[in-house]
């Protein structure tokens, strides 16, 4: 990611932000989160290898950090112009330092954390969520868990205590929200056609209700 720093004066500096992960714990890191149940830590689990490499993975080794910031400074040379190497000013570290304290604190950290029982989503990377949720109908409870990638759904499953039939269309209707868009109107449109072409008959339970328990 690219950001522009404007001042007053106009633009002074452009901030260039990524990750490189050396190497990283996929089995620690679900089991840390704190989420309804152990299907959704399997699917966090699963999503979080698919979408989150490491340099061990790619490599079979990890790189020194010295070694890793030459080849960087190497390879944006063609897009930045000649990387020079310049020591942090006591004014920028100053206010490093001020931010630390700011956000180093359990007010700050937990302000939005995701580990809370009632989390509805994970987020693994950039555009890619892992979400659970409920909806209570007329006809029974809807529980949806799947992803959220790029705005479109993926690994998507339905279950609840709601009559559903015939039942083993319900399968076909998660292979059928496969790559559906993340909105509230194109996965209605998606489940109503469906309901029409293998003629599904949910009591209390309408096509809208999916699109709201995913998207709200």
């Amino acid at each position: 990611m690219v950001a522009q720093l404007v001042t007053p004066s106009g633009p002074s500096a452009e901030i260039l932000v990524g990750n490189f992960i050396q190497d990283f714990n996929y089995d620690m890191m679900s089991k840390c989160l704190r989420v309804p149940d152990e299907k959704f830590r399997d699917k966090v689990h699963k999503t979080m290898y698919e979408n989150l490499t490491t340099f061990l993975r790619e490599t079979g080794s990890i790189p020194a950090n010295a070694a890793l910031a030459a080849e960087l400074a190497r390879r944006y040379a063609p897009l930045l112009g000649e990387m020079v190497e310049k020591s942090l000013d006591a004014e920028l570290t100053q206010k490093a330092d001020e931010l630390l304290a700011e956000m180093n604190t359990p007010e700050w950290l937990l302000a939005n954390d995701r580990r809370r029982p009632d989390s509805k989503q994970v987020k693994i990377a950039e555009g890619v969520y892992v979400i659970q949720k409920m909806l209570k109908t007329p006809g029974g409870l809807i529980r949806v868990t799947a992803v959220n990638q790029e705005g479109r759904l993926q690994d998507v499953h339905i279950s609840g205590d709601f009559f559903f039939y015939p039942a083993d269309r319900l399968v076909d209707l998660e292979h059928a929200l496969q790559g559906v868009s993340f909105e509230p109107e194109a996965i209605t449109q998606t489940i109503v056609a469906f309901y029409q072409k293998h003629n599904v008959q949910s009591p209390g339970v309408v096509p809208a209700d999916f699109a709201q328990v995913l998207t709200v």
